[in-house]
């Protein structure tokens, strides 16, 4: 992309980091998300809604859970996809039967 001329934003690396999360590619994720950081583009919460659920979907909830610490840390408010992430992470994580009665009443679908 860069050798093209293009220069990502803020929403360009949440498409990164989506694609490569859907694929599994954690480092690339990190990756991407330390170039961000380090570019000094403004981190909202669909940066870290996607970056924990790529990190739910590879059943690592704890840097999942993480993230949502440091989403708050600056001072940016979790909504309820950021919600629904970190449960159904933890859900595909523990499988615990009665978990899925009550998601099933929350989650619809």
């Amino acid at each position: 992309m860069k050798e093209r001329g293009l220069i990502p934003n803020a929403d360009t690396y949440d498409i990164l980091f989506s694609g490569h999360g859907k694929i599994g590619n954690m480092k690339e994720c990190i990756k991407f998300y330390c170039e961000m950081i380090t570019k000094g583009y403004v981190r909202k919460t669909s940066t870290y809604n996607v970056l924990s659920s790529c990190f739910s979907k590879v059943k690592k909830m704890s840097e999942a859970k993480e993230l949502m610490r440091e989403m708050q840390v600056r001072g940016l408010s979790p909504n309820s996809l950021t919600y629904e992430i970190l449960i159904c992470g933890w859900y595909r994580l523990s499988k615990q039967p009665g978990l899925s009665k009550s998601l099933k009443t929350v989650i619809p679908g």
